[in-house]
């Protein structure tokens, strides 16, 4: 394995290991009603995507190529096969040594053994054989040879043309599998989108007033003079569009076990979707270089 084909199989295995956790990732947003997020992965997961098809198109592309060139110069070669056959000087017949010749004297060998007439038996089958297989490999030879100096057939700016081979047919059963799998593929699609739909889609559901939703809440601003008090509320405000009106900050402040973390106590609690969906906001908006990380969320009744 050369050095550019080791690259290339740990590109391939990369991007499909970006590919394969960004997908992840932007479902687990999806499902967070995490949108910011959601829209990065799915940028790193699209450019993994394309990355790969571009790889294969390029790749089919080459092979297409290397099959246009092998098959041109087989039809080259071919050709000038078939033109040296065509003027393949003719043959004088077996034993031509014993025609007479006028520049050459001979000598009258009396050819009456039987030893002589086994040798000439052999030496004709040997002559035949060699005729039969030497003949067509040393033309074909010469034509490889020829057909670097050779024009090209289809002229010196050639339109292309398709290759006459089997390169990229399928029979019936690869056909039958290839259609297996493309229909496998869509119907995980499909599953997958429908699931989403049916998880993601708003469903409005009542508050619960007899309920408070207390949520505590690691703030991380960097280079502000502002507090994270006043961060938790700008997060708030951002976020409170995603429960009901009536769902409102009741209390904030710092969190008696911990005075790290900000504690926001909402009344009445939303419903279980709102509830995702506002967490979901809270850990995804960014409010001036700010961010928020939801530590715990507890119910309290009134």
């Amino acid at each position: 394995m050369s050095i550019g084909q080791m690259f290339h199989r740990l590109s391939v295995l990369l991007g499909l290991v970006v590919l394969f956790f960004s997908g992840m990732f932007l479902v687990v947003y999806l499902l967070r009603w995490e949108w910011n997020r959601a829209l990065i992965a799915g940028v790193f997961f699209l450019a993994a995507e394309m990355f790969l098809a571009t790889d294969v198109l390029l790749r089919r592309m080459a092979a297409v190529d290397r099959q246009i060139e092998r098959s041109s110069e087989r039809e080259q070669i071919e050709s000038l096969a078939a033109m040296l056959r065509s003027n393949r000087p003719q043959h004088a017949g077996p034993f031509a040594w014993l025609a007479r010749d006028p520049d050459r004297s001979y000598v009258l060998v009396p050819i009456l053994l039987g030893a002589g007439v086994i040798l000439s038996g052999i030496a004709f089958v040997v002559e035949r054989l060699s005729r039969i297989s030497a003949a067509p490999v040393a033309e074909h030879e010469l034509a490889r040879g020829l057909s670097g100096l050779a024009l090209p057939r289809t002229g010196l700016h050639p339109t292309g043309q398709t290759p006459q081979d089997t390169f990229g047919r399928t029979g019936p059963t690869q056909r039958g599998r290839n259609a297996a799998v493309i229909v496998v593929l869509v119907l995980a699609m499909l599953a997958v989108i429908f699931t989403l739909t049916f998880t993601l889609i708003t469903r409005p559901a009542p508050t619960q007033p007899g309920a408070a939703l207390v949520i505590d809440v690691s703030v991380s601003a960097k280079r502000l003079d502002q507090s994270d008090g006043a961060v938790a509320a700008s997060l708030w405000a951002v976020c409170q569009v995603r429960v009901p009106s009536e769902v409102d900050l009741v209390a904030l402040g710092t969190s008696p076990q911990d005075p790290a973390l900000q504690r926001l106590v909402v009344s009445p609690a939303p419903s279980t979707f709102d509830e995702r969906e506002l967490l979901g906001c809270l850990q995804d908006a960014v409010v001036d270089r700010s961010l928020a990380q939801v530590v715990a969320v507890q119910h309290l009744a009134d």
